[in-house]
């Protein structure tokens, strides 16, 4: 008993998968660099929320002290709602 298969039998080519896969990466070739300049643009808005957000409160800092903090290692609470410390 000999079996025959059907050759009508509907499948993709290797043209068809390899123009297929050469496309995605075309496109992911050209989305890729878009999306790492998307990240990078987000990070940078962080960074300047941070940023005012440190601004402000430094300000706030000084203007409840009464001067900015020079950032020495002599730190005095004379005079401040700290000095009891």
């Amino acid at each position: 008993m000999i079996v025959r298969f059907k050759s009508n039998a509907r499948g993709f080519t290797l043209i068809e998968m390899v123009v297929v896969i050469s496309l995605i990466l075309i496109l992911l070739s050209i989305s890729l660099p878009m999306y790492s300049r998307y990240i990078q643009r987000s990070k940078e808005a962080k960074l300047h929320s941070n940023l005012t957000t440190l601004n402000k409160v430094i300000e706030a800092y000084s203007l409840d002290i009464g001067s900015v903090h020079s950032g020495s290692n002599e730190t005095s609470t004379e005079g401040t709602a700290y000095s009891s410390w």
